[in-house]
């Protein structure tokens, strides 16, 4: 997009979460988690972490999604920490490695649809004149978080 601002001397004004600081690509949890049970061998699961457990049936498309959304409720309630741990779970139960390196090996549109910029990419767009503000750190979903912590 960087491009196309410059041609058209915009100057923009960016929200970017935290996660983006970082050196290497990175993605949102909840799309990480997506990708995983789309990816993930059909059949029955059950993955337990910490006090937090999905199961279910992974069958087509439509019953994939609906468990994802479910998963994304039930980790939604629980601290970033908490969350990685279970994804890092989840992908050992299924045999897939690392989230970000397994999906950049299998699907070569991840980093163009699910990578968050880098920081090296953040000063690109810093130097070209675009501001850049902060979102928040990890993007929760605040709709799903209790009130205390959707305020912390």
């Amino acid at each position: 997009m960087l491009p196309i601002l410059q041609d058209e001397s915009l100057q923009c004004l960016f929200f970017v979460a935290g996660a983006s600081i970082s050196d290497q690509p990175t993605m949102f949890w909840y799309e990480e988690l997506l990708l995983l049970i789309l990816r993930a061998p059909a059949g029955d699961f059950k993955i337990s972490d910490a006090g937090i457990e999905v199961c279910g049936a992974l069958g087509q498309g439509e019953q994939r999604r609906t468990l994802w959304w479910s998963a994304v409720k039930r980790l939604s309630q629980v601290d970033a920490e908490s969350r990685e741990r279970f994804l890092h779970v989840a992908h050992s139960y299924f045999g897939m490695g690392r989230p970000l390196e397994y999906f950049l090996a299998t699907y070569p549109g991840t980093r163009h649809h699910f990578s968050l910029l880098t920081r090296e990419k953040l000063q690109q767009m810093a130097a070209a004149g675009m501001t850049i503000g902060a979102h928040t750190l990890a993007h929760p979903i605040l709709a799903r978080q209790s009130p205390e912590r959707a305020c912390s």
